[in-house]
């Protein structure tokens, strides 16, 4: 009995492994008592589970990596949502989650900024204000500097003011 209350004790605390070893012990003492016999079986279950969870967990983190560096923020978050949910006491999936979601927010805000931003432009543009339409495209290639469509029609626009000048010379 005082080698299954210690062996309970240590699979209590989490040490499995000991817990293991108590209730051999126990076992030994006993060979015909089925209790120690069924709660390694149970432990060795434990281990079993906790090891599969732990390796998982490092793929998701991986895939979740991986995701992040390539700038796939929905697939990494879902890879950092399944670590957490495999391991919810780890902090470096949350810390990830918290990043995305930030990066997240601001390109939603930037890409808010840029579209109302072209579209002042193209209002502009449309009323052949053409100075006035160069500097709201050169704010919206500000925001975004490998988008094409600004440049176009920054050179577009200076093209029409180069031939209103010819004009009134």
């Amino acid at each position: 009995d005082a080698a299954i209350a210690s062996a309970e004790n240590l699979f209590k605390e989490g040490d499995y492994e000991t817990s293991i070893a108590g209730f051999k012990s126990a076992q030994a003492i006993n060979p015909s008592e089925n209790y120690p016999k069924t709660r390694i079986a149970e432990i060795e279950k434990l281990i079993t589970e906790r090891t599969s969870r732990k390796e998982a967990y490092a793929i998701a983190i991986k895939n979740g990596d991986q995701s992040l560096g390539e700038k796939k923020y929905d697939p990494a978050l879902s890879h950092y949502r399944n670590a957490l949910s495999l391991l919810p006491g780890e902090e470096y999936p949350k810390q990830k989650i918290e990043e995305i979601t930030a990066l997240v927010a601001t390109q939603k805000l930037l890409d808010e900024n840029y579209k109302k931003s072209i579209a002042e432009a193209d209002k502009q543009f449309t009323a052949k204000l053409f100075a006035e339409a160069i500097l709201v495209y050169t704010k919206a290639l500000e925001l975004k500097p490998d988008e094409t469509y600004p440049q176009q029609k920054i050179s577009e626009a200076q093209n029409q003011l180069d031939l209103l000048k010819g004009k009134d010379e």
